[in-house]
């Protein structure tokens, strides 16, 4: 029962700072990610993505980091990483992480404006 009480707050907290983060409280919605316990990737890559909006380059490249090396198929991950490596003139790193979201996304249906 413990457990399930666990999950559940873990829930709550999670979506909680979603609607933080929608509702532009990106501060609070990091705050609120950093509550939980144990973050997935997935939630990692929420905080990069708040980081971005409050431009702190820096540890949204930590955060995407870190979802990689907790599901290195994130090809999301890969390309927002590789996207702000290649704002930083970090080309090498670029190549290879915007290289790897595309080899991820190979065989997957893409749609194309």
């Amino acid at each position: 029962m413990v457990e399930h009480e666990q999950m559940k707050e873990t829930l709550l907290t999670w979506n909680s700072a979603v609607e933080l983060h929608n509702s532009g409280n990106y501060n609070e919605a990091i705050e609120n990610y950093y509550k939980i316990k144990t973050l997935s990737a997935r939630m990692r890559y929420n905080i990069a993505c708040a980081e971005i909006k409050l431009n702190n380059v820096l540890a949204a490249i930590k955060n995407l980091t870190l979802a990689i090396e907790l599901d290195n198929h994130l090809a999301i991950a890969f390309f927002l990483r590789g996207t702000l490596y290649l704002q930083r003139n970090s080309m090498k790193e670029a190549i290879s992480d915007l290289e790897m979201a595309r080899a991820l996304l190979r065989g997957k249906h893409v749609y194309r404006l």
